[in-house]
């Protein structure tokens, strides 16, 4: 495959792994926070104020990444602790219902086109796809600031956020060397090919 096509199906895949976690998260908070303050929860831009640069470099090139995490007032919420909670969770489940989605693809439906070329190109796509939105919803999974588990922490357990916050210096060291290491592939990899045995 060239190397062109396969940079760019990877930044396409890397760009949509991240929209998908953080989008439909912005417009469920506007959905979830109170009618007075919806106006100023509205971010200008969301579509790219949603990816971060040095996420999506490591995304694409070594298959280690995050988005840039959504800003959440939660005392503007209907409900503080179920909102902040829900919000989170689903940014991670879009992630983890597309990947499945993508993997269904390339195992059952795109084994129909006609041209071997093609399928090889949209497989690619579809596998990278579902391998980046892994990695953004395991990388989220992990309590650290500011990621979506640590506002999980938050709403259910506001003492253990903070002390999170204030080891975040050493939480944050702790997690580059975590992904140096490979950590995160080691976890998101199991992860992917269960999937695609079990839709098998």
């Amino acid at each position: 495959m060239n190397i062109i096509i396969r940079l760019a199906a990877n930044v396409i895949a890397a760009i949509v792994a991240m929209w998908l976690h953080e989008i439909p998260k912005y417009y469920l908070t506007i959905f979830l926070t109170r009618p007075a303050y919806r106006r100023e929860v509205k971010i200008k831009d969301i579509w790219s104020k949603s990816i971060d640069p040095i996420g999506l470099i490591l995304l694409v090139f070594i298959k280690v990444g995050w988005q840039m995490p959504l800003k959440i007032d939660a005392s503007k919420l209907t409900n503080k602790k179920n909102g902040l909670v829900a919000i989170s969770v689903f940014g991670m489940m879009m992630n983890l219902m597309t990947a499945i989605f993508c993997l269904l693809a390339d195992r059952y439906w795109l084994t129909a086109l006609p041209n071997a070329a093609a399928y090889a190109y949209f497989s690619y796509f579809m596998v990278t796809l579902a391998l980046y939105n892994i990695v953004i919803m395991v990388v989220n999974l992990l309590p650290v600031p500011p990621l979506d588990m640590t506002k999980i922490i938050y709403a259910i357990s506001p003492n253990t956020y903070f002390k999170i916050l204030q080891n975040g210096r050493m939480i944050q060291s702790v997690f580059v060397l975590f992904l140096a290491f490979g950590g995160l592939q080691m976890l998101s990899l199991p992860i992917i090919r269960r999937l695609y045995q079990m839709l098998g």
